[in-house]
């Protein structure tokens, strides 16, 4: 369950610097989500085989969306969030080591 979180953190982290057109370079962006180059253009391919529509700006040197891009996801165990992410932004950074987020 931890690679799932571990996961979605990183899609959040990177639809964020996205959004922001705050990537940089491959390299540059790799270096922010502290992976290699090659895992970095993995993460890229496997959003864009999702239906993410990324691309690069070779100008800017920064990837950037094509059209609009929301992400919703939520994780509800019984009537807890555990987790939530709306339109990029996260609900609290990374589960806070997993614990309950308060209730609503």
């Amino acid at each position: 369950m931890k690679k799932l979180f571990e996961k979605v953190t990183l899609l959040d982290r990177i639809n964020s610097l996205i959004r922001t057109k705050s990537t940089g370079t491959p390299v540059q962006l790799a270096k922010k989500l502290g992976c290699c180059e090659r895992a970095m253009y993995d993460r890229i391919e496997e959003m864009r085989a999702y239906g993410f529509p990324i691309e690069y700006d070779h100008e800017r040197k920064c990837y950037y969306y094509t059209k609009e891009v929301k992400i919703n996801f939520s994780i509800i165990v019984g009537s807890q969030k555990l987790m939530e992410i709306k339109g990029g932004r996260s609900g609290r950074a990374p589960l806070q080591r997993y614990l309950p987020l308060p209730a609503s």
